[in-house]
């Protein structure tokens, strides 16, 4: 064990790379949450203020409050990079 912490949100979708280098959630309340290997963490964003949300929004009619139900996976990279959702 490198290290070990508390979460301050509920997680409803997670993903570790492949290397153990990362881990990235997505929180019931819609925010992706990444850490380094440390727990440092690297990034928090909202999936609503994504362009790609709106548009589906627009089509789809998604609303912010059950966006986590139409989020079906999470995933980030090696280099802690980039992800996916």
């Amino acid at each position: 064990m490198t290290a070990e912490a508390g979460l301050s949100f509920t997680t409803y979708r997670s993903d570790v790379n492949v290397d153990g280098s990362g881990i990235l959630f997505l929180s019931r309340d819609g925010v992706l949450h990444a850490y380094d290997q440390a727990l440092t963490p690297i990034l928090t964003e909202r999936v609503a203020e994504f362009p790609e949300y709106a548009a589906i929004d627009k089509r789809l009619g998604i609303p912010e409050r059950a966006l986590k139900n139409h989020v079906r996976c999470v995933a980030i990279t090696n280099d802690c990079q980039h992800y996916l959702y």
